[in-house]
């Protein structure tokens, strides 16, 4: 989870650095059981892990710097 941030500020991030067509493409969801030891492991509690359900995702980012 270090460095998890959400899609928004991170798109948003990268418009402030001057970037433009920004593309953010999941190529995984987590649910539960896939991130549980993960969360587990950086010593999320399993009801906080349980509400990250689905909302834990691996993604292609595509920018172009004019």
């Amino acid at each position: 989870m270090a460095g998890a941030i959400e899609e928004d500020e991170y798109r948003s991030g990268l418009q402030s650095a001057g970037f433009v067509d920004v593309e953010i493409v999941p190529t995984r969801i987590y649910d539960f059981d896939d991130a549980r030891e993960l969360l587990e492991a950086a010593g999320i509690d399993e009801e906080a892990a349980r509400a990250a359900d689905g909302q834990v995702v691996s993604a292609f980012v595509r920018a172009r710097k004019p």
